[in-house]
C-alpha cells in the first residue's frame, strides 16, 4: 500500500506539485481564489439559518463559527497523517449535511445543531479509523461514482444560475438573455485563461472570470446601485461575533447524523482520491493513510464547528476543479488560504461585498467544476477493469441517484430520519454503490486455480483466465496484462526445460495491495538470474535460451520467489497493485 510519505511525481499539466513551494506572488495568488470561492460557499449556512428562522445576530454568529471551523480543517488537510491528508484539500460548508442541520436546528436551535455536529464529528472520526481495513468497500468505481454523482448533483443549481432560468405563465421554464450572457462570458474566460493562459495569467484563472463576470453584470445591470448600501455600511473592521451554544442532543436524531457521517466520509473520500489522483502522475490506487488522514481532519474541522457553533463542512470538489484550472496543487497553499478565512471574520465589508457576486457568475463557476468532477468520476471508475458485476454497480448506482432528479417527491412521506438520504441524489448513490459493491462481491474469491487441459496448460487459457479474474477482481489493466506477459514466459521457459504443459498449473490471489500468480509444476527449478545471460550462449542451448526467458520473467514481476521439494516446484510471481 502506498503511504503519504511516498514522493509523488508530479503530472505535466501541473505549475506546482504538491510538496513545491510556489513563488511569493503566485502563492498569495492562488490562495486568495481558493479563499474567495470558500466564501462564496458560505451561502450554505446562511440559507440553513433562513430556514431555521434565525436572527441576523444569530446568522452571523453561525457564519463566523463556521469560517473559524473550515479554516481549522484546511490547515489540518496540509498536514501528513494521521491527522491530514498531505494536500490542497481546502474545507466547505457542505451542503450535503444541510437538511440535517434544519431539522436538527428547527427542533432544538443552534444547541442541538451544535451537539448533533460533535456527534457527527465522532463518526466521521471512527469512519476514518476503521477506513484501511473498510477498504473494500471503498474501491475506485465507488469513489468514481461519487465524485461522477458529485458533478451531477451540483449542474442543477449550476445551470439554474447560469441560465437565470424562470417559469413562464404557462410553467416552461425560460432563460434570461442578461444572466446566460453573464455566465458564457465568465466561463470562457475561465476555460480560456485555464487551457490556454500561462503563468500568473492560469494560476489566476478564477479570479480573472470573476472579474469579467461581476463587471459585465454591473454593465447589464445586474448589480443595482442600492445593493451597494449594504457594502457601504459595512466597517472595514470588525470584531467577529461567536455565541458559543451550549450544546444538547436527541437521541432520536443519533442514527440520522451517524448515518450522515458515513455519507460525509464517503464525499470526502470521492474528493481527496480525486486530489490524489490529480497530483500523482503514477496514482495507482486509494492512498488509505491519507485518505484517513484526511477524514480525521475534516472530523476535526467538524468538532470545531460544534463547539463553536457552527455547521459541518467538507472537502470541496470546487477547489478540486480550481487546483486543476491553476495549475497549483502545493500544501504550502493550505495555510494561507486558512489565514485569509480567519482574516476575513474581521472584515464584514469582505463577507458583504461576497453577497453581492451575482448568480450568473457563480453559476459558471459550479458549471466549471461540475464538469471537472463528472470526468474526474469516469476516469476513476475506467482506473479499474470492470467485471459485469462491477458494470451493474456503477450503473445501477448512478440510476438510482438519478431518481430524486427525475422523479422529485417520490420519497414524500418517508420518516424524517431518512429524508436526508433519500431526497439527496449524491447520499442515494453513493449509498446504492457500497451496498452494491459488497452485494456483488458475494461468490467472488480471493483466489482461483486453473488446471491443465488436455493438452495441458496453453497461452490462450492463461490469457483468458488472467483477464477474467482481472475483471472479477477489478484490478487493474496494466497489471493484469504485466501478470500475463510473465506467466506466458515462464511457461515458456519451463517448456524449454521439458516441462509437460499437462504437468503445469496455475493459480491467482489479489488482495488490492498484490496480486500473486504461482505456477506448479514437475519438472527442474527455473533459472530466473538478475544479469541478462549472453545473446551467443542462448543461439543453440535450450537451457541457456531458458535462462534468458527466466531472466525476462524476474525482470517483469516487482519480485519472484521460488520453492519446492524434489521435482515438484512453485515459481510465484508478485506485482504490486
Amino acid at each position: 500500500m502506498s503511504t503519504s510519505q511516498t514522493p509523488t511525481r508530479k503530472p505535466e499539466r501541473l505549475t506546482y506539485g504538491v510538496d513545491e513551494r510556489p513563488p511569493n506572488a503566485a502563492m498569495w495568488a492562488v490562495a486568495l481564489q481558493q479563499a474567495v470561492l470558500a466564501l462564496v460557499f458560505m451561502i450554505y449556512p446562511v440559507a440553513a439559518a433562513q430556514a431555521i428562522g434565525l436572527s441576523p445576530e444569530q446568522t452571523a454568529a453561525l457564519v463566523t463559527a463556521t469560517l473559524i471551523a473550515i479554516a481549522v480543517a484546511t490547515l489540518l488537510q496540509s498536514r501528513r497523517p494521521p491527522v491530514g491528508s498531505g494536500t490542497l484539500a481546502v474545507q466547505i460548508p457542505t451542503p450535503v449535511m444541510l437538511p440535517a442541520i434544519v431539522q436538527a436546528g428547527t427542533a432544538g436551535g443552534l444547541g442541538l445543531i451544535a451537539g448533533m455536529t460533535i456527534v457527527l464529528a465522532l463518526g466521521e472520526a471512527v469512519v476514518a479509523r476503521l477506513l484501511k481495513p473498510l477498504r473494500g468497500w471503498f474501491p475506485p468505481e465507488v469513489c468514481g461514482v461519487v465524485v461522477l454523482m458529485l458533478g451531477v448533483s451540483i449542474a442543477a443549481p449550476a445551470l439554474k444560475h447560469f441560465t437565470g432560468a424562470t417559469a413562464d405563465p404557462d410553467g416552461l421554464l425560460r432563460p434570461d438573455f442578461s444572466h446566460l450572457s453573464v455566465g458564457l462570458a465568465t466561463l470562457a474566460v475561465v476555460v480560456a485563461a485555464a487551457l490556454f493562459g500561462r503563468g500568473a495569467l492560469r494560476l489566476f484563472a478564477l479570479g480573472c472570470g470573476l472579474v469579467a463576470g461581476v463587471c459585465l453584470s454591473w454593465a447589464v445591470g445586474l448589480i443595482e446601485p442600492a445593493s451597494m448600501a449594504t457594502v457601504s455600511a459595512a466597517g472595514w473592521i470588525g470584531w467577529p461575533r461567536l455565541d458559543w451554544p451550549r450544546p444538547t442532543w436527541d437521541a432520536a436524531l443519533v442514527p440520522l447524523f451517524m448515518l450522515m457521517a458515513v455519507i460525509n466520509c464517503v464525499d470526502n473520500l470521492g474528493v481527496l482520491v480525486g486530489i490524489q489522483r490529480m497530483i500523482d502522475a503514477d496514482w495507482k490506487r486509494i492512498d488509505t493513510q491519507a485518505g484517513a488522514g484526511g477524514l480525521q481532519a475534516s472530523a476535526a474541522g467538524d468538532l470545531a464547528a460544534g463547539l463553536l457553533g457552527g455547521v459541518p463542512g467538507g472537502v470541496s470538489s470546487a477547489h478540486a476543479g480550481l487546483i486543476f484550472a491553476t495549475g497549483a496543487a502545493s500544501r504550502c497553499i493550505a495555510p494561507l488560504t486558512a489565514a485569509l478565512l480567519c482574516a476575513a471574520v474581521f472584515t464584514p465589508k469582505t463577507i458583504a461585498l461576497l453577497a453581492l457576486i451575482p448568480k450568473p457568475v457563480i453559476g459558471a463557476l459550479m458549471v466549471y467544476t461540475s464538469a471537472y468532477m463528472l470526468v474526474a468520476g469516469m476516469e476513476l471508475i475506467q482506473s479499474r477493469m470492470l467485471s459485469e458485476r462491477r458494470m451493474f454497480t456503477v450503473g445501477l448506482s448512478v440510476l438510482i441517484g438519478f431518481i430524486p432528479l427525475v422523479l422529485p417527491g417520490i420519497f414524500r412521506g418517508l420518516p424524517e430520519a431518512l429524508e436526508p438520504v433519500f431526497h439527496s441524489s449524491l447520499s442515494l448513490s453513493a449509498l446504492s454503490a457500497i451496498v452494491l459493491n459488497l452485494l456483488f462481491r458475494i461468490g467472488v474469491t480471493k483466489q482461483a486455480s486453473l488446471r491443465a487441459s488436455q493438452d495441458g496448460l496453453t497461452y490462450d487459457e492463461v490469457d483468458t483466465f488472467l483477464q477474467q479474474q482481472g475483471k472479477l477482481w477489478g484490478a487493474r489493466h496494466d497489471v493484469i496484462r504485466r501478470a500475463i506477459e510473465a506467466a506466458t514466459e515462464a511457461l515458456e521457459a519451463l517448456q524449454l526445460l521439458g516441462v509437460s504443459p499437462q504437468d503445469m498449473s496455475l493459480t491467482a490471489r489479489f488482495d488490492e495491495i498484490q496480486l500473486d500468480v504461482t505456477l506448479t509444476y514437475r519438472g527442474p527449478r527455473l533459472d530466473c538470474p538478475v544479469q541478462r545471460p549472453s545473446l551467443e550462449a542462448t543461439i543453440a542451448d535450450d537451457q541457456q535460451l531458458a535462462r534468458m526467458a527466466g531472466h525476462i520473467v524476474r525482470r517483469s514481476v516487482d519480485t519472484l520467489s521460488q520453492s519446492g521439494e524434489g521435482d515438484h516446484q512453485k515459481l510465484t510471481l508478485h506485482f504490486e497493485h
